[in-house]
């Protein structure tokens, strides 16, 4: 029964520290240079990465999940 609790508590250990894991995000709006209209669709990478989205709308976007020092 002892090694059980102490198999338990471990996997709780572990699983804790995953998901303590720190990541960011970035957020920002694309607009045109010259109209400062929304770009839609555009697309927003993190060069280095696969990390990326396209605008919404109204030229809006999030990148979530960043791992730290990207």
């Amino acid at each position: 029964m002892k090694y059980f609790i102490l198999t338990i508590l471990t996997l709780f250990t572990f699983e804790s520290a995953k998901s303590q894991e720190a990541t960011g995000s970035v957020y920002g709006k694309v607009i045109d240079e010259f109209t400062n209209e929304p770009l839609i669709g555009a697309n927003v990478i993190i060069p280095g990465t696969d990390l990326g989205a396209a605008t919404n709308s109204l030229g809006e976007f999030t990148i979530g999940n960043i791992p730290p020092n990207t």
